[in-house]
């Protein structure tokens, strides 16, 4: 395999992941609202999904090319963007195997996650920025109705390119323990050798850019988000 394929695979699995992110954003036609999410310029500058193969071949390309380029300090290791953090508290209503649980969220780069899951995987993001990696987050809380629309795309095949979900109430995105981040260049090799010292663990196979926080998992001492 070229190095050139080995760039292309790379980005493609970049593209799954921002149309995933960006599918979480297409509002279904009965509330515009419930389906509003935040979107930075960062997210505007790295993909936009495509349905044309011809076309999907010329946007790999093109979100290989936006990739973070990282500055370099001192001319040795890259420099990695701060995450923007807002640990105010929401009390959200989560899912656990098919019952309605609540799940405190808080936010990164505009993303809602729960907030043992935001500790853990900022402890593990200022660990990747250390060896010049940058993490983002694309996907983790996620409401029931933003579920139920990803399970009808995989049921009926008429969005989100047919990717699997699971069945609404039965996602750990519903309790805000699974992340999806952006498998930009060197991330999947980086997670799969460091993310278990910060509790993360993959469990979809076939999703490189899944991880969970597992049951029991230590956050960190000292937590971005300390509970209130």
């Amino acid at each position: 395999m070229s190095t050139m394929l080995m760039l292309l695979c790379t980005a493609g699995t970049v593209a799954y992941v921002m149309q995933e992110r960006d599918a979480a954003g297409v509002t279904p036609p009965q509330d515009p609202a419930e389906f509003a999410p935040a979107v930075t310029s960062r997210d505007v500058e790295r993909a936009e999904t495509t349905e044309s193969p011809d076309e999907a071949q010329s946007e790999r390309v093109a979100i290989a090319s936006n990739a973070p380029q990282l500055e370099l300090v001192d001319g040795s290791r890259p420099r990695v963007r701060e995450a923007e953090v807002d640990c105010t508290p929401i009390l959200e209503s989560g899912y656990r195997r098919g019952r309605r649980a609540p799940v405190t969220v808080v936010r990164i780069d505009g993303k809602p996650i729960e907030r043992a899951t935001a500790n853990a995987y900022l402890a593990m993001r200022e660990a990747a920025a250390a060896d010049g990696i940058e993490l983002d987050i694309y996907s983790a809380f996620r409401s029931h109705a933003q579920q139920e629309y990803f399970h009808a795309c995989y049921r009926t095949c008429s969005c989100n390119s047919c990717s699997p979900a699971a069945k609404p109430g039965f996602s750990n995105h519903q309790m805000g323990r699974a992340v999806d981040i952006g498998m930009w260049p060197g991330v999947h090799a980086w997670l799969v050798t460091n993310a278990k010292r910060f509790g993360f663990v993959a469990t979809v196979k076939r999703e490189p850019w899944h991880w969970e926080l597992r049951k029991g998992a230590k956050g960190p001492r000292t937590p971005a988000c300390p509970p209130e």
